[in-house]
């Protein structure tokens, strides 16, 4: 017969016995939310002070860093303000808290930060049964992105705001990027309708564009004489992409802040259009952007080193 018992009886140290015991069976855990981990440490140590996150690992195959809290009881401020600083200063993409309950008011903080693309919020409430002289544990989710299939709880018929519809829309399109070699740009990268990501040369950068009715991939450039040099190769550019190509100079009258290459998408789209036609523009700016990056990558590189050269002769 099963029969629930506190974690305490189980684990007698919250630090020394049950993380080590969850740091054994993350695959259990990893599997009630759809994920898989490795590199599994416990403890570790994080830079500026920011102490010792109880389990830290990397999200197979994205290599996404991911930081686990765990705790006896109920969820507490404690807890929470602990987590969200680890997962800055662990750079952290995926955050999972772990613990016998969540309060309402901890859900509505980590389905606040679920609103954001840049990092994927789990709750996970863990149950312990003696069975005889042995136990068993279940992992419950409570909060997960909204993307995630494993979520349970229900924020009820709100409609819902224009950053989440956002986040929702770009959360897949930043893991399957991740996994194509283009990396997001974390702290001062563009958001709402607007993401942006790395070309490695200084001022430029890959973005795309989410408008109601418009999805655009680009290249942004904020010089004019990197810009003049991509426009020699403008044809050799334009054959190599698809057939909506829009170069976009910034004028004297400052109507454009950054110089751009555009891919426009040829099907309009809404942010609240139903899921599978969401995933038809994510596919087409997915696969738009990574051809892109392949088409100008080239010419980028050529241009930094051309600069080096000159920087050094």
């Amino acid at each position: 017969m099963l029969r629930q018992v506190n974690l305490r009886k189980v684990w007698s140290h919250e630090a020394y016995k049950f993380t080590p015991w969850l740091a054994e069976h993350i695959s259990d855990l990893g599997k009630s939310l759809n994920l898989q981990f490795e590199h599994v440490e416990t403890e570790k140590t994080l830079p500026h002070n920011a102490g010792r996150v109880d389990i830290i690992a990397r999200q197979v195959p994205s290599d996404e860093v991911v930081v686990i809290e765990n705790q006896f009881g109920v969820s507490d401020d404690s807890h929470c303000l602990r987590l969200i600083g680890y997962a800055a200063n662990a750079d952290a993409s995926i955050i999972i808290w772990v613990a016998e309950e969540f309060t309402q008011y901890h859900v509505s903080i980590l389905e606040w930060l679920n609103e954001s693309d840049d990092v994927s919020v789990y709750a996970v409430k863990v149950v312990a049964y003696h069975i005889g002289e042995e136990f068993a544990v279940d992992f419950q989710t409570v909060v997960s992105p909204p993307e995630s299939p494993t979520a349970t709880s229900d924020s009820g018929h709100k409609t819902k705001t224009m950053p989440t519809l956002c986040a929702e829309f770009y959360r897949p399109i930043k893991g399957r990027l991740i996994q194509r070699g283009i990396e997001p740009i974390g702290k001062g990268g563009w958001r709402g309708r607007w993401r942006s990501f790395h070309s490695w040369l200084p001022n430029a950068c890959y973005a795309t564009r989410a408008e109601d009715g418009k999805a655009q991939v680009f290249l942004s450039i904020g010089n004019r004489k990197r810009f003049k040099k991509l426009l020699k190769y403008q044809d050799e550019i334009d054959s190599r992409l698809p057939s909506i190509v829009i170069w976009t100079e910034k004028d004297d009258d400052g109507d454009y802040e950054w110089h751009r290459i555009i891919v426009q998408c040829d099907h309009s789209f809404s942010l609240t259009a139903p899921e599978q036609e969401l995933e038809i523009t994510r596919q087409w700016m997915v696969e738009n952007l990574v051809l892109l990056r392949d088409v100008l990558q080239p010419y980028l590189d050529q241009i930094r080193e051309e600069e080096k050269t000159s920087a050094n002769s």
